[in-house]
């Protein structure tokens, strides 16, 4: 399914009032003008209703917005068919596969599926270089060094995505990822005051690296 601007698109705001630590990712990517892409003009945002999928317990769209002018991040929304207000939001970071769509691996899905059917919203995104993004910026582009820096703003953006969602809970907000997604989990929480639950699965280690 193609993602298409559905009725609900709205504007995420250019982000320039991003407090503490997101000020100073802001200012990297302002100086750094990573391909050209600028984050000084309004965001949007756009969720594909026309491409739900309904299953056992829960539903899943297609979603892009913005993260800076010119430059979607894609993934996929998971939201419990009994939605109950106020909810817990939970982005889903993921790690490195030689597919390139880890995505859409099992244990993503899986894992968002089930924690959708606990009643929780939860946004599984691409990783900068991978998935949908390789259309964009090729995959090439996740050896750069920037690289790092952005998939942190495109995670920090993800969470103003959740949290612009109708119902969301400020205070129930976490994010969870294994491997180079745990990476981005436990970056994310030391630079954005908003991450209240934290959980990194097999990633930081003594002797080896595994990166992102």
């Amino acid at each position: 399914c193609r993602i298409v601007r559905a009725a609900d698109e709205h504007q995420l705001g250019a982000r320039r009032d991003c407090g503490g630590n997101g000020r100073e990712i802001m200012t990297m990517v302002d100086e750094r003008h990573f391909d050209g892409f600028r984050p000084e003009n309004e965001c949007h945002e756009f969720v594909d209703h026309e491409c739900r999928r309904t299953h056992d317990g829960y539903t899943v769209e297609n979603v892009a917005f913005e993260s800076v002018p010119g430059y979607y991040v894609t993934g996929n929304l998971y939201r419990p068919l009994n939605l109950k207000v106020p909810y817990a939001v939970i982005l889903a970071t993921h790690g490195h596969e030689p597919d390139l769509q880890t995505r859409f691996s099992a244990n993503t899905q899986y894992r968002c599926a089930a924690l959708a059917r606990m009643g929780a919203v939860v946004f599984a995104l691409d990783m900068f270089g991978y998935g949908d993004s390789i259309q964009e910026v090729g995959a090439a582009a996740h050896e750069h060094p920037f690289s790092m820096t952005i998939q942190l703003w495109d995670n920090m953006r993800a969470l103003d995505f959740l949290l612009s969602l109708p119902g969301a809970d400020p205070k129930r907000v976490a994010v969870t990822g294994e491997s180079g997604g745990g990476t981005q989990s436990f970056i994310l929480t030391a630079l954005d005051s908003r991450v209240k639950l934290s959980v990194p699965v097999v990633m930081v280690s003594s002797y080896f690296f595994g990166g992102c």
